[in-house]
């Protein structure tokens, strides 16, 4: 699962709106439908921590994710 799909699956499993989400990170709707669509090339560790916390995600998961999806570009 790519980072884009595990943000988008538990938002949605959390039931959060792009808002709400977007609120709890410190970020702009935009920024998280961004990245749910994947739309954004890179996501800073600091972003990527900030949804981990607002999400209930592991970093650890999350990092994994963005490196496999990295990965298979290659």
């Amino acid at each position: 699962m790519n980072l884009s799909d595990m943000v988008r699956n538990r938002r949605e499993a959390l039931g959060m709106t792009l808002e709400e989400v977007a609120d709890a990170a410190g970020s702009s709707k935009s920024h998280i439908w961004s990245i749910e669509n994947d739309r954004t090339q890179n996501v800073s560790l600091h972003m990527a921590t900030r949804l981990s916390v607002a999400l209930g995600l592991s970093i650890h998961l999350m990092a994994a994710a963005t490196l496999e999806c990295k990965g298979a570009s290659k």
